[in-house]
Formats: C-alpha cells, structure tokens, sequence
C-alpha cells in the first residue's frame, strides 16, 4: 500500500485506545447489547491475523486483560464466567498471575470463584478444584490415604487438641451404665495403672462414643496382661511354703491359663491406635503371671517353661506391631524392621542359660511382630473385577514387607527359628495377598516339599507348622486367582494326606513349638484350595476338568479303594511319601481316614461360598437317622453345617426358626431327658454352626435380630456349660458345651464388633474369671471376643462382611481352640491373627480437610432411589455406623462453618469405592479461603471504607464553601478512580446476583451485598451535593460550554473535579448530547431530571 494511503485522513475521527472501565460499564448495562472487548486476540481473529502475539515481556498483561474481559462478557451474556477462570486453571501459576490484577478486578475474580465453590463437581479436573480451594472434593476423590497432603502448607490450619471427654461433657454425663457390671471388681482402677499411648484419632473416637460410662475402662482392665492380679484368697504360711503342687501354684496355673490368653485379645483392642516413632524400636509387652494372695503387698510370680511361652510371646509381638497406626507403619522403611531385631548374645554368653533364655524371649516376640507388620501392610481392595483388583492391590501394597529385599527375608530364613519362620512367610503372604507376586511365590515354595525337585527336601527337614503356614500363604498369594498349578498342588497334598498312614502326633514333643500334625497341614491345604478358587464354585471354566466337587467329595467319603498315584510331575515335584521318608522315620499307627476330612470340607465351603449351590450342599449332608448320629463326630457336625451355611448364604436367617431348622429331626428335641446325650451334644454342635453362619454372614452390621437369636442361644448353651457335671456322659456334655460356648462368644462378638455392646460385654465378663474347668483356648475365646467388641478402642473399627473377609475371618475364629500353650495339632496358633485383614473403619466420618480433625454434628443425606421410581432421601448425623450404600446415588454434607459438599457415587464407580474403603467425607472450612494472595473479604471491605471516606471528605469540601469553585478537595483523582472501579463492581454484582437466580445459590452475598451498600451510600451522597443549586450552575457551565474556567487558572481542578465525580456516579448525557436535548426542553429542567 503507497505511504499516502496509510496517513490518516484530517477529517477522519482519531483513533481512540479502548478503556476497560467504559466498556466493563457498558457491557454490564441491562439495556445494551454486549460486545466483545477488542483484546489482541479478538482483533487477531478478526482480521485473520494469525501471529498476534504480544512482545517479549507482555504475555503476562494480555493474559490478564483476556481474563478480565471474558469474565465481564460472560456475566454479561448471563452464562458461566467459571469456563473462562478453568481455562485459566492450567496456566502453571494462575494465583500469582490474578495477584497483578486491581483490587476491583481482584474482587470480580473472588466473586466468581465463590459462586464456583458452591456449584463446582468432582468430576472437575485436579487444576480447576485446586484453582478454587476445593480441597474437600480433592481428597475424597483420592486414592491417597493420607488426605492433609492434598491441602497445601499456606492452608493448613494449626490441629487443636481433641476434646477428651472431660469438663463440660463429664457435667452432662448420666449414670454410668457399667456400675452393675462391676459388683466383683477388686483390682484398682486400669486407667492409672498402664496409661498406654493412645493415637489421636483413637481418643477422638474413644471419647465421643463412650465419655458417659466407663465400659471401656473395664474391658482395658479385664486384658491387661502385666499387672498382677489380686485375690480375696489368703494362704498360711503352711500353704504359702508349698511346692509347686500346693494351693498356691495350682492358682498361678489357672491363672496362667487366663493371662497367656490375652495377647490376642490386645491386638484387637489396641489395633491401630498407637503413634509409630521410627527412630525408636518398638517396645513389647509381655504377658506376666502373678498375683496378691489375701491382700498381701507382695505378688507371687508363677515360672512358666520357654516352650510353652513360645507361642504367648509371639502373639504379643503381633498386638505390638497391630497396635501401631496402620497408616504410619505403611509409610515405614524396612531397615525399621531390622532395628527392632533383638540383641544377639555374645560368643562367650552360649554357656550363660539366662542370656539364651531371654534371647530366645525376645525371639519369639519378634516373630509376632514380623506377622502384626504383615497383616498391617495390606491395603484393602477396591474393585471386583480380578484384573483390576491385582493391579490396584500391586499398587496398594506398600510397607516394610512388602519394600523388604530379598537378603533380608534370608537373613530370617537363615535362622533357622521355626516362629519367625512361620511369622514371615505368612507376613509377605499377606502384604501380597491376590498378587500372585513371583518373588513371595519362590520363599513360599521352599517350604512346600512338593513344589521342590525330587532330594532337596531333606536339606529344609521342615516342621509341618512352618509347611502349614507356607501352604496358607500360597492361598493368600494367590487368592481368588483360580491358578491351575496351585490348585493341583493343593488338592495332591490333600490327596496324599489322606491315604498316608504315618501318625504325625509324635511330632508333638513340645520341643519345636511350630511343629504341627498333618491334620493341620490338610486344613491348610483345604483353606489354601478354598482361598485360591473362593466363591467361584462350577464358573471356573479353567478348572472343570478337575472336577473339583466330585474329588473333594471322595477325600471326605473315602471311596477310593487304593491310594492314588500324585498329581504333580516328577521333573518339578515329589510324592508326598517320599517327602516324609527324609523327614525321618516316623511311626505307623492306624488312625482314623478323617484326617483329610476337615480340609476338604473347608475347600468344598470356600469354592462355594455364597454360591447357594445345593448339590454341593448335597456331599455334606448330615447324617439323619439317630444311630448314624450317635457315631458321628460332634465338631464333624458342625463343621458340615457351617459349611452348608456358608454355601447357602443367602437363605442364611437371622431367626430361631431357621437355626432350628438346620437341626436334624432326630435331635430337634429341646429337653435332654428326651433324648440321648449323644444326641444332645450333637444338637449344641449344630446350633453353634448356624449361630456362626449368621455372625459371620453379618460380621459388623449390628443387626439387632441377628444379635438377639445369638444372644439367646448363647444363653442357653451357657447354662448347660456351667450346670457341675455327676458322671461321665455329664462331662462330656459339660465338655462339649464349653466348646460350644468358645464359639457363641465368637459369635456374639462379630454381629455387634467395635459397638461395645454393654449385654454382650455382660455376658463376656462373667467367663473372665480363674476356674479349673476352663482351658486355655477357652479363655482364648471369650478374650478374643471382648477384644472384638472393642475393636481398635471401640467405635472406630469394625470387620467386613464381604465373601473375602467372611473366608479370612472364618480362618482365623476356626470353632475349635487349642488346648494348651502350643497345640497347634488342627489349627496353627498363627492363623487366629488373619481377622485383620479383614478391620474396615466402622462409622462415617466428615473431617476437616486441612486439620483432619472429625467434624462433629455434620448431617449427611444419603439419596437413593426408591422402588417407586422417586428418590428417597435419608439424613444422618456423622459419626454414624457405616449405612449400607447400595442404592445410594448421591451424598451430600453440610456442616456449620464448612462449604456443602455433594458426591455423585453412582454404582462401580470410583468415588464410590474409595468412600465404601475408607469411609470418611472430607469438608472444606468457609474461612480456609483458596484465593491464596488474592484480595480477602476484610482487605475488600477496608476499600470500600476508604472509598466512602474519600467521597465523603470531598463533597464536604465542596460543601463547606458557598462557592464550591473556591473549595480545594485534595487528591480527588484517586477518589474518582476509585469510585469508578466501585461502580464496575457494583454493575458486574448485579450480574452474577442475576446468573444465581435460577440456582438460589447465595455464594458471593457478603461481596455482592456490601458492594450494592457501598454504592447507594455513595450515590446517595453524590446526589445531595449535585442537587446544590451551586453544583447545578457547576453543570450547565458544562455543558452550554460558557464561562468555563481557563485550565491553567486555580478554579479550573475543582470545577473539573466536581464534573468528574457527577460524572463517575450518575449517568449523564455528554455535552453535545444534552445540548441536542436543551431545544426542546430548557436546560434547567433536564438539570432538575438527571439529578432527580
């Protein structure tokens, strides 16, 4: 284009820069039509322009006029400004770009963002809900377990100290419940004795659910292990001289029999609710056995032998690692482990007995404590499908077992102890539970003879404990799995075990307190098997050749006229009677085929469980007329039942009608003067089966009928344990009613778990004390059931009901208890920990998202949709015992003082796994505001105060002389800029109050209200002075044009100054524009309009 067409034109209008100000008020107007403000990137577009990029330096400015101007265009247009502030959202510092901006404009962008926070959705990407300070829908739709890391530093509000129960909440307290259940209590008071260090979150739990009574109290006063106990029983001196088959030893022994059961019982009352030091060793309680006779000052300690010890200590090395806070001790480093590895003694020490006796002490504990690390490692899964749940558990499973190296399991292997060995297979096993991880898989395999090449075997010379234990951990390893080489292995081992004639009892000599039976390596096998193809039944097409009902069937009924050749190959496995062979010649004795029994009425249960398959129920039939009943074996009974019931879970009732049911109508009988003992024993077997499949089917739930029928039942099996046996067929009554009993404690426990149940606790406590008719596993029972109750401190925890966990949980509360300290002949010792795998969180629970702490008196409305095709709606108060979330949609929270938080969790959704796992809803404090640097509430108000005050101060001024030309405002530039910027606001305030009509959302009303003040107040105040009749003269000068002030005269900025603030607040016409008007209508009049 020549040089002389480029050269604007003298008659041609000058080109005018746009203001932001005039068209924010122009675009803002109700009766205009908005235009889009002329950015570089508009004219770009509108001349096809495609390099419009602003110089080096101003990328930043252009950016903030884009933001600014499509904010305003969408309130004007009355759509969503929050598309314009998301796309700001991934600019990598959007704060520090919108800290340039005016406090005007700073404002608008606040407004925005709190009209966002009330609307926005966590379907929102990450950068959008960070950018708005929604750090609630952050961490609930997080997999990270530890929700405080998503809110950054700058936003975290210091923790307060949580409300232990005391001061106003004690004044409030009524009677205290637990009195009628101490009327026996003569040990002092627990809570000044063994103080332990209890979590945060433990007390916070502790003292919102049991501040009115002192039932916790008394269930850490009946577990606790180290303090001695005192009895009324006074002993002469005669008695108190005597060996050790007098009076006072034989006490000690019964209470020995008490106190070395209650390390179970710790690890389920203080599980996970204790702080983890890292830098420190954790320290272990050990049970001690002592007692005051007749109020002596002086305890009477009772010596126990270190083999039976073993298995006590190991369990209180398993309540010390359970008692640390599972989310700590995933986060610990495996050299944490080694630092709690006890001093070896020295070379010159092996001669000194009392060095080995506490190294082997400390031996055993640790080997617990490997176990308690294990079982706390694993993380809980979150989704159904098999691929996907092995993925997200290899991505879960975090520890130190599960980060250990390779050495470092050696280095335990290598010593050779049975315990520890037994501790760290079934440990890693658990921290990779369903994994099927190859490493775990190889440690495993070691210790399994069959899975070893033919003549190595003889060099492990492996306890069946330490085979019984590797074969579960293959179960866990590989749960679920339906992997064929594992499945033939197990049932090859269940197959050899069963037509082996080798009675394995002698092993039992109690020098290696591992050492097992077969009988407990074919349950293991059979849980193995179970474990492997749980809940799957005849749907396992991979594995129908095997045929697995029919062949589980034959090892139960024994048609098999020979013993089979083994399934494994000769190249990679043994036979089973090889295997034994190296093991040492064990002697031949006839026993019973019903070694394999057990287990494979185990797999049959698991491979079926829920299925409601009835040909499978079918292979465990009871018997039915009373002479095949009377030569049955009771437990055999019970054990069939129960499994029928688990397969038939879903017509499992929670009602008397259907335990009598599951009775055979030779034992129906109620009355035991109608029938045979034998009978009769066999009716207590089969009621304690059903009462446990209605436990196990409502594990955690509370559920009052299942709870009553238990209750009731337990009742009347109580009575018939404690009536004194005259005879022989009253003792084995007596006898398999405590047996019966050991397992309706169990029971009782699991429906009402982590409640604190005050009638289930009443009926605990009485079996608490010191008899000659209880055992050591039955005090193993009603400890682990009081522990059960109180789970994790009470109110925290509690156990799932999930096909998984009704499995697990079916293991480790096995129905029949040891006998002694290390009888591990069916069931080892080991496997009564693996409930806590099965420990869920047992309330909902709202939190502050910076602090953590619980949010208290937070109501939560569950909507779901009703069989109506409507919605039902129900609100809870949290903490609340965990509702059932089947047909809920949607959750949503409000919370005084917190932003309301709405969760859509519709079915096999990610939001909603993550809230079923770890239920907890995180909230967002009001005051915790996001616009982090950005202009506050309080910084707003103070410049909307000091932009009244200076419109104040300058019309007083003008006021104050009879001439305002006279008068002399000091800085009235900043004034009028000011009030301009305040007139913006109050027109884009107008606006978003306008887009928020239809949603009736209030957020933003303290900005926007105070902002519309602000402005009347000044608009008021402004009218007063224009309405003088010296400011009206002010005006028309102005506009006639005559008699203007010269500008370099004085007059000249207080004439200007006046115009301008008319200007700044009232809509006036132009010069020009008025004059057109003043031929019609005189000028004094449209004065008297416009300022009317």
């Amino acid at each position: 284009t020549p040089a002389a067409t480029r050269q604007r034109s003298a008659d041609r209008e000058p080109a005018i820069v746009p203001s932001l100000a005039k068209w924010a008020l122009s675009v803002l107007d109700a009766d205009s039509q908005p235009q889009p403000f002329p950015t570089l990137e508009h004219m770009g577009n509108l001349f096809e322009i495609t390099d419009a990029e602003p110089v080096s330096g101003g990328r930043d400015s252009t950016k903030l006029l884009n933001v600014i101007a499509n904010v305003l265009y969408q309130l004007a247009l009355g759509r969503d400004a929050a598309l314009v502030l998301r796309q700001l959202a991934n600019d990598k510092a959007p704060m520090q770009l919108l800290c340039q901006l005016s406090v005007d404009m700073q404002w608008l962008v606040c407004s925005v963002i709190e009209d966002m926070q009330q609307r926005c959705i966590s379907s929102w990407p990450a950068s959008v809900l960070r950018l708005l300070g929604r750090y609630d829908m952050l961490a609930n739709t997080n997999e990270q377990s530890d929700c405080i890391a998503v809110v950054p530093s700058s936003c975290r509000a210091a923790a307060k100290p949580v409300d232990s129960g005391d001061g106003e909440d004690d004044a409030l307290a009524g009677p205290k419940g637990i009195v009628e259940l101490c009327d026996q209590v003569i040990e002092p008071h627990a809570g000044q004795s063994h103080a332990w260090n209890q979590s945060q979150r433990s007390r916070e739990f502790s003292a919102l659910a049991f501040s009115r009574d002192l039932r916790l109290d008394e269930a850490e006063r009946l577990l606790h292990m180290s303090a001695p106990t005192h009895t009324t029983t006074s002993l002469d001196s005669a008695d108190a001289a005597d060996g050790a088959d007098g009076p006072k030893s034989q006490y000690l022994g019964l209470l020995a029999r008490r106190v070395l059961a209650l390390p179970l019982s710790q690890s389920l009352l203080r599980y996970s609710a204790q702080q983890l030091n890292p830098q420190d060793a954790l320290p272990i309680q050990h049970p001690a056995v002592a007692a005051h006779f007749g109020g002596s000052k002086a305890a009477s300690a009772w010596t126990v032998d270190a083999a039976d010890m073993s298995w006590p200590l190991f369990h209180s090395g398993v309540a010390a690692a359970l008692s640390v806070e599972r989310d700590q001790l995933r986060r610990a480093h495996p050299s944490w482990v080694l630092l709690n590895w006890p001093v070896e003694p020295a070379d010159t020490a092996q001669d000194n007995p009392d060095a080995m006796k506490e190294f082997n002490t400390a031996l055993a504990a640790h080997a617990g404590f490997l176990l308690g690390v294990g079982l706390l490692t694993h993380d809980p899964v979150l989704s159904n499908s098999n691929d996907d749940r092995r993925q997200q558990q290899q991505r879960n499973s975090s520890g130190p077992l599960c980060n250990m190296p390779p050495w470092q399991a050696f280095k335990y292997l290598s010593k050779r102890h049975g315990l520890t060995s037994i501790a760290l297979l079934l440990g890693c096993a658990c921290a990779h539970r369903g994994t099927m991880s190859s490493s775990v898989s190889k440690i495993l395999s070691l210790h399994i003879p069959t899975l070893l090449p033919p003549g190595s075997s003889e060099l492990m010379l492996l306890s069946y404990g330490t085979q019984a234990a590797a074969m579960l951990g293959l179960g866990l390893l590989f749960m679920r799995s339906q992997n064929r080489r594992m499945v033939e292995v197990m049932l090859h081992e269940l197959e050899s075990i069963k037509w082996d004639a080798r009675d394995t009892s002698a092993r039992l000599d109690g020098a290696d307190p591992a050492e097992s039976t077969s009988e407990c390596y074919s349950l293991a096998s059979g849980f193995a098997l179970g474990l492997t193809v749980l809940g799957y039944g005849q749907s396992t097409r991979t594995l129908a050749d095997l045929r697995l009902l029919d062949t589980l069937s034959e090892f139960i009924s024994g048609q098999r006229a020979g013993p089979p050749g083994p399934h494994v190959n000769s190249q990679t496995g043994s036979s089973h009677d090889a295997t034994l062979e190296m093991l040492g010649g064990l002697s031949i004795s006839a026993r019973s085929e019903s070694v394999s029994d057990i287990g494979a009425i185990a797999a049959i249960g698991l491979v079926f469980l829920g299925t409601n398959y009835a040909p499978a129920t079918q292979r465990l039939a009871l018997p039915k007329s009373p002479a095949q009943l009377r030569e049955a074996d009771p437990f055999l009974m019970l054990w069939k039942s129960l499994m029928q019931s688990l397969i038939m879970l879903d017509a499992v009732q929670s009602t008397p009608a259907w335990v009598e049911s599951t009775i055979p109508r030779a034992c129906a009988s109620s009355e035991r003067g109608t029938q045979s003992p034998d009978l009769f024993r066999i009716r207590l077997h089969i009621i304690a089966a059903s009462c446990m499949a209605i436990a196990l089917k409502h594990a955690g739930t509370e559920d009052p009928r299942a709870h009553s029928t238990v209750l009731s039942y337990f009742d009347e099996i109580e009575q018939v344990a404690s009536k004194p046996s005259l005879g022989y067929e009253s003792s084995l009554t007596r006898s398999a009613a405590q047996s019966c009993l050991d397992v309706m404690c169990v029971a009782t426990a699991l429906v009402m778990a982590g409640s604190g149940d005050i009638p289930t606790m009443a009926r605990l406590r009485a079996l608490h004390g010191v008899s000659t008719s209880r055992s050591y596993g039955n005090h193993m029972a009603s400890h682990m059931a009081l522990g059960i109750l109180f789970l994790g401190g009470g109110a925290r925890f509690t156990l799932s009901h999930s096909l998984e966990s009704i499995a697990l949980l079916l293991i480790a509360f096995f129905p029949r208890f040891p006998q002694q300290y290390s009888d591990n002949r069916e069931h080892l010792q080991a496997w009564r920990h693996l409930w806590a795998l099965c420990v869920v969180p047992r309330c909902l629970v709202v939190r502050d998202v910076s602090t953590g702490r619980m949010c208290r008196d937070a109501e939560v409305s569950l909507v779901e949709h009703a069989p109506d095709g409507g919605e039902r709606v129900t609100r809870v108060v949290s903490p609340v015992p965990f509702p059932d979330m089947a047909n809920v949609r949607t959750v949503c929270v409000s919370a005084p003082g917190f932003m309301p938080l709405r969760l859509d969790v519709m079915s096999g959704s990610y939001t909603r796994r993550l809230v079923c796992k770890r239920r907890v809803l995180y909230m967002q404090p009001l005051d915790d505001t996001p616009k982090r640097g950005l202009v506050t509430l309080t910084e707003y108000m103070q410049w909307l105060a000091t932009t009244k005050a200076g419109v104040d101060f300058m019309c007083e001024q003008l006021v104050q002389s009879d001439d305002p030309a006279s008068s002399t405002p000091v800085d009235c530039a900043s004034v009028i800029r000011a009030v301009e910027q305040l007139r913006i606001c109050a027109r884009a305030a107008r606006a978003l109050a306008t887009a928020r009509k239809s949603s009736d959302s209030h957020a933003g009303g303290c900005w926007a209200e105070s902002t519309f003040l602000a402005w009347l107040d000044i608009r008021q105040r402004v009218l007063l002075l224009g309405r003088r009749d010296e400011c009206r003269r002010v005006l028309v000068r102005y506009w006639t044009g005559s008699q203007l002030p010269d500008i370099a005269s004085s007059d000249s900025a207080v004439f200007y100054a006046v115009i301008s603030l008319l200007y700044s607040v009232l809509d006036l016409p132009a010069p020009t524009d008025a004059m057109t008007i003043a031929k019609q209508v005189p000028v004094t009049q449209l004065v008297d309009y416009v300022l009317e």
